[in-house]
């Protein structure tokens, strides 16, 4: 029963998680609902809604929703040992040169908590770059 949740979460995962992205927005009235909502689902079918956070969040229209996934990756990095950041190293790294501050100086910091996780003593080869 289980495997047969999972299949259609992930089937229904390029339709759910678009709708959840735009209900981030600042002026959303259920940001918090779809905050939550969008952490659970990226628990059931990590693959899909990385490509879609990936794809869809870091280039939203909206900064208040590349923040707000800025942040949720933020936690990951921060909290899972081997969770793979590197697809989205080119994302975040064109969000460097953003117009909105905080998306920049998130951006920024992520990227440092990123290197320094991967690489505490500072030796980072220029093949991980």
């Amino acid at each position: 029963m289980q495997q047969n949740g999972s299949n259609v979460l992930s089937l229904l995962s390029y339709t759910v998680v678009p709708i959840l992205l735009s209900k981030l927005d600042v002026n959303s009235s259920h940001k918090l609902a779809a905050k939550k909502a969008l952490q659970t689902y990226w628990e059931s079918c990590p693959t899909e809604v990385q490509t879609i956070l990936r794809n869809n969040g870091l280039t939203h229209r909206s900064n208040f929703v590349k923040l707000t996934i800025l942040k949720l990756l933020y936690e990951v990095v921060e909290n899972t040992e081997k969770f793979d950041f590197i697809p989205f190293l080119p994302r975040i790294v064109n969000l460097l040169d953003n117009i909105d501050k905080d998306v920049s100086n998130f951006s920024k910091n992520i990227l440092i908590l990123y290197f320094k996780k991967i690489n505490p003593n500072n030796s980072t080869e220029k093949k991980s770059l």
